[in-house]
């Protein structure tokens, strides 16, 4: 009885840690998440991918933007100060707006022309900048292409190749 209560406890842990790890915009395959959209917008993210890069670009229906090596459109937040080696989103914004790492101080890019650096994370992370903002996802963008954070709250704003913003108003 006590082997199969443990046994049956264990399986239960095991199917919950599955189902947390299945959800998110990390479900699927990169392969599914690519073909998920129309291939003529993500082949410059996939290619992106397919090379390990950090940031690439990608065309979407905001034009040619940034996105990161999984290519999902990167973000600014407006509420960041340039130059200051701080992120000003935390806490649920975090959450919400996850930021972009790097595992080296100089991010592999592609079709960025904007300066890419890297300033440290809460957690040790290295979040990766352009022109000294740093650049973030937004985790209701479900697929390459997905641009649901432009303009949210005034503050959230798409990443031109070149760093600026893009204002679709």
């Amino acid at each position: 009885m006590r082997r199969t209560l443990t046994v049956s406890i264990v399986s239960a842990l095991s199917a919950l840690a599955l189902v947390g790890c299945s959800s998110g915009s990390d479900s699927g395959s990169e392969d599914d998440a690519v073909t998920s959209s129309p291939t003529e917008e993500m082949s410059p993210s996939a290619a992106a991918a397919e090379m390990g890069t950090d940031l690439g670009t990608a065309e979407t229906s905001l034009g040619t933007i940034v996105v990161d090596g999984k290519g999902m459109t990167a973000y600014y937040f407006l509420k960041d100060t340039k130059d200051s080696g701080t992120s000003a989103c935390s806490g649920d914004c975090a959450a919400a707006w996850p930021a972009i790492v790097s595992a080296s101080d100089t991010p592999d890019v592609g079709g960025v022309t904007g300066e890419v650096g890297t300033i440290p994370t809460a957690d040790g992370r290295k979040q990766i900048t352009i022109d000294g903002r740093p650049v973030y996802t937004f985790a209701q963008d479900m697929a390459p292409g997905d641009v649901n954070g432009q303009g949210a709250n005034d503050v959230w704003y798409v990443i031109a190749p070149d760093g600026s913003e893009i204002d679709d108003d």
